[in-house]
């Protein structure tokens, strides 16, 4: 005997049956993987040794990076985003992997928590919680910032200016260096909510970029340098007073950019590592 179900009820076994198909849905994971313990690119260096180059192929993934890093691109975090134990930024490692056919770049933080599951026996916990933050939102007169340029090349150290830290991004590079005592961040290709996490680091709350501006843009501008000067005294981040000896003031410097930082509240999303292994199981 036929079996006749009402409107709602064939509606609701669709639903049910879509949930388990999709529940049942594995993972992303890497085709093969490689792990291995490694030193950092510092240490690699100083040991005569190139530190290995992020893959090109967008078949394959490749790095040199602590596990701390490593966390944050897995859950899609910051590091004011991430607890767990302090060793982690300290302990490095080496991931050569290959991608399964058909799959992309976006899906690699979900198949880096499936490694750091398998290969470090890393146990998370997600907790969302409304914190005060910092909004990044444009000025009253409108942003004064230039278009970015992916092509723009450092400036090289000239008249007196010296480079502190360098770094590449996924859009271009970012730089500190010290200019007549004062401390400036260059990016020659930058978006917005990265912009906002290079602030954060100047204050001692969390930035959250409400300026609704797309693209990417060349910015330089004078900064405390409070998270590379180990002398910045406790506390000293984050007040409407937040500057270096040579008085920089980060509300001020983005002022300069057309935008503002003002205080208020968001949902702020942190990753508990509640379990993790120092060293990888074997490959």
């Amino acid at each position: 005997m036929p079996m006749h179900l009402r409107p709602n009820s064939f509606a609701l076994a669709v639903s049910l049956a879509g949930a388990f198909l999709y529940a049942q849905a594995p993972a992303p994971r890497f085709e093969v993987a490689s792990v291995k313990p490694s030193l950092s690119p510092a240490e690699l260096r100083a040991a005569g040794k190139a530190p290995p180059r992020p893959a090109t192929d967008p078949g394959r993934y490749a790095v040199n990076t602590n596990l701390s890093v490593l966390l944050q691109t897995a859950y899609g975090v910051k590091a004011f985003q991430l607890t767990g134990p302090d060793w982690m930024a300290a302990q490095y490692v080496e991931i050569a992997a290959k991608l399964p056919e058909g799959a992309n770049k976006e899906q690699v933080p979900e198949m880096l928590q499936a490694l750091l599951a398998e290969r470090f026996r890393a146990v998370v916990r997600r907790e969302t919680k409304d914190e005060n933050v910092y909004l990044l939102t444009v000025g009253k007169d409108g942003p004064k910032l230039k278009a970015g340029d992916p092509d723009a090349k450092w400036v090289p150290n000239s008249a007196g200016r010296a480079t502190i830290a360098r770094a590449g991004t996924a859009t271009g590079w970012i730089a500190y260096s010290k200019l007549d005592g004062m401390i400036l961040f260059d990016a020659n290709n930058i978006n917005l909510p990265d912009l906002a996490s290079r602030i954060r680091q100047e204050v001692d709350l969390p930035v959250i970029d409400k300026t609704g501006l797309q693209g990417t843009y060349a910015v330089s501008m004078n900064v405390p340098g409070l998270s590379l000067t180990a002398a910045a005294p406790a506390g000293a981040a984050g007040s409407n007073q937040a500057s270096d000896p040579s008085g920089v003031n980060i509300f001020k410097s983005v002022e300069k950019l057309g935008l503002k930082l003002e205080k208020g509240r968001a949902p702020i999303e942190h990753i508990l590592v509640e379990h993790l292994e120092k060293a990888p199981t074997a490959n």
